[in-house]
């Protein structure tokens, strides 16, 4: 059977959703890691073999703790990782179509009904397209159960629907972050609504056991909700408002996911025909309008598009960021997945109206309906890319799954836009190492300064940098290297100052990092300059600038501030969020200037730069000048070593170490196009 799979490409291959397919082989590395870490070291399970020496990398993205579990049945008869993946990818729309099936038949009766509703839900074009790699999204049968179990609840029909409406929720907390949040809003006004409708006091019995259920889950949610929020606090990772408005639902990604044509004619008849609908759909078509509408108009994001390019309004999703954890999430988009089930529920009772209309021939008002499905949105497959199994990619692999796993691996040349860094990290499952590079949803502020410092190796001070952060050995693809960097390589290798040489097979080496002591910054760097009559500016959001110098690090200038501001703090504004973007753009690089007043003999300049993007680390650029005419470049470290980025990554202190003081009145920082925030500049003298 497992060869018949891997002939039909289950094991072999993955969706070309992106270029490399890389969030599949992120999800099947997540899954795998997952499962390997509850079955030998089930407490370590948060700590994740990538992003080394950070900690529980594991929630840096959708943990799939519950895919894991589900799966491991899997893993008993394959230790195919990715076959295991792929089998959950393609099983999920036809369990989500399941899970509305039971959903709707429940609510119309309607074996018919029921199935119109499942396609709609399970195999929407969203599915295939925006889902092709997105396990934790596409595994959606979990909200349709958690409606279905507490209904039934609390309408009397027995205690195990609670257990099921319990299970679900827990299920889908392990399995997703964004579909846990993006519901709960929606399962809380199903809680009101059937307070209403079927008292506490008609069915106390249900109604204890599903809230019983409910707070059992919660409690089994409570340590992977702390453990995030924990990594956010750990990095000062947040997203910004101005992001969640970019990456908001649009009208063309509606019609690009959803068959909305054919389900709006089925709503339709069910607002417009309700005594046509069975009495139990009846009663509840007030919660799938609102979930449909509600969860549409939520994923418009904080700032609602007028029509005709008129601007923007403000959106109810600004409501939701005030909750705690909603700022981690950036995406808006994804609450049509929420709006999905609303609507197949609502197509699954058009279709009982409509079947009422045309009593006379219900069959062919079924298959037409089916039919407008299909045609309006076809399923759609994208391309298939290959993938090797480990154990082929490269000899390297199962050399390091016999090595003991002591420091960690950086693999050489690095990939600065991921395209084989996903590749690799997937190879990992085969030996388990811990490495310093990896890929996920949040990257934590060591990592893109690191990475960006690895073309220079073997130089010294990269070599040691990478022994501060416990890199013990590197992995170096030669043909991938550039002449002068093989040159330094070789060269290196023979004085044998910084590397050994441990093991070769055809073009891969592994080198061995002797020790090197870290240089770090000179700790003490005079003392601080008093700051009264210092003056700050700025290109962008000038009105925070002040917000740098104050001393206080809750107080930031942010680059993004005026962005941000328009969303957040705008009733009304002309341009489209794209345009302002572009207008901001068009400005780049920010740039924040410091006047001390007076020219000093300076020793170092300190930045916290805590809350940036993490890209900014490397690109951001440091001026002096002593008349705002000529400007001499500085370069920045971090403060007083790497280390500091993991231990400090909330601060992300970088500074400029003078060897010998130098003159300065002025000071700029340029930051490109990346949501920078700068909560505090020092300057010091000897």
């Amino acid at each position: 059977m497992q060869r018949g799979l891997m002939r039909a490409g289950l094991g072999t291959h993955v969706y070309q959703q992106n270029m490399l397919g890389q969030d599949c082989l992120l999800h099947a590395w997540t899954i795998a890691w997952g499962q390997h870490a509850l079955a030998t070291a089930p407490c370590t399970v948060a700590e994740a073999n990538v992003f080394h020496p950070e900690h529980d990398t594991l929630f840096y993205s959708d943990h799939l703790l519950g895919l894991a579990l589900l799966s491991a049945p899997l893993r008993l008869v394959t230790d195919d990782v990715l076959l295991v993946h792929n089998l959950l990818l393609v099983a999920a729309p036809v369990l989500d179509a399941l899970a509305l099936y039971a959903l709707a038949f429940y609510l119309t009766g309607s074996t018919a009904a029921a199935i119109v509703g499942g396609l709609a839900y399970g195999f929407a074009p969203l599915r295939f397209v925006a889902d092709a790699c997105q396990i934790q999204m596409t595994a959606a049968w979990w909200l349709p159960l958690m409606l279905l179990g507490g209904l039934r609840a609390v309408r009397g029909d027995g205690v195990r629907w609670a257990l099921v409406a319990g299970v679900a929720l827990a299920g889908q907390g392990l399995t997703g972050i964004y579909l846990t949040a993006f519901f709960l809003p929606f399962l809380a006004l199903a809680h009101g609504l059937w307070a209403r409708r079927h008292p506490v006091t008609r069915h106390r019995r249900g109604w204890t056991a599903w809230l019983a259920a409910e707070a059992v889950a919660v409690l089994l949610l409570v340590p992977t909700a702390l453990a995030y929020r924990a990594v956010q606090a750990h990095l000062g990772a947040a997203r910004s408002p101005f992001v969640n408005a970019i990456l908001s639902l649009h009208w063309q990604m509606v019609d690009d996911f959803v068959p909305w044509r054919t389900v709006l004619v089925l709503t339709a008849l069910v607002v417009l025909r309700p005594h046509d609908l069975p009495r139990r759909f009846r009663e509840e078509r007030a919660l799938f309008l609102a979930i449909a509408a509600g969860a549409v108009l939520l994923g418009l994001g904080p700032a609602l598009p007028l029509p005709f390019g008129l601007g923007t309004i403000p959106g109810p999703y600004r409501l939701l960021v005030e909750l705690p954890g909603f700022t981690a999430l950036r995406v808006p988009a994804r609450m049509l997945h929420v709006g999905l089930l609303g609507a197949s529920v609502l197509a699954a009772g058009g279709v009982t109206v409509l079947r009422q209309v045309v009593w006379r021939a219900p069959l062919a008002a079924t298959v037409v309906a089916v039919a407008a499905l299909a045609v309006e949105g076809p399923p759609r497959a994208g391309g298939l890319l290959p993938v090797f199994p480990p154990a082929r990619m490269n000899p390297v692999y199962p050399w390091l799954a016999t090595q003991p796993r002591t420091g960690a691996v950086v693999e050489l040349p690095h990939d600065p836009y991921g395209l084989t860094t996903a590749v690799r990290q997937f190879a990992s499952t085969l030996h388990w190492q811990r490495a310093l590079q990896g890929m996920s949803g949040v990257l934590p502020p060591m990592y893109p300064y690191i990475t960006s410092r690895l073309p220079e190796f073997p130089a010294p001070d990269v070599v040691a940098d990478l022994a501060a952060l416990g890199v013990t050995r590197a992995v170096v693809h030669t043909p991938m290297l550039g002449a002068p960097a093989r040159a330094a390589l070789e060269d290196a290798e023979r004085t044998r100052r910084l590397l050994k040489r441990r093991w070769a097979r055809g073009t891969t080496v592994v080198y061995a990092l002797r020790p090197v002591a870290p240089r770090p910054l000179a700790r003490d760097a005079g003392r601080p300059l008093d700051r009264t009559g210092w003056r700050a500016t700025a290109s962008q959001a000038a009105s925070l600038a002040a917000f740098a110098i104050d001393d206080d690090p809750a107080t930031a200038w942010r680059s993004w501030g005026d962005l941000d501001a328009s969303v957040q703090r705008t009733w009304y504004h002309p341009m489209s969020i794209l345009e302002r973007w572009q207008v901001f753009l068009a400005k780049a690089p920010a740039t924040l200037t410091v006047d001390l007043g007076t020219t000093v003999p300076a020793s170092a300049i300190h930045l916290v730069l805590g809350g940036s993007d993490p890209m900014l680390l490397p690109e951001a650029r440091l001026e002096v000048s002593t008349d705002d005419v000529t400007w001499t470049p500085l370069p920045l470290r971090p403060y007083p070593d790497v280390g500091a980025l993991v231990t400090g990554a909330a601060d992300a202190p970088m500074a400029a170490i003078l060897p010998a003081p130098l003159p300065i009145r002025y000071l700029r920082l340029a930051v490109g196009s990346y949501d920078s925030h700068v909560r505090d500049v020092g300057v010091f003298t000897r």
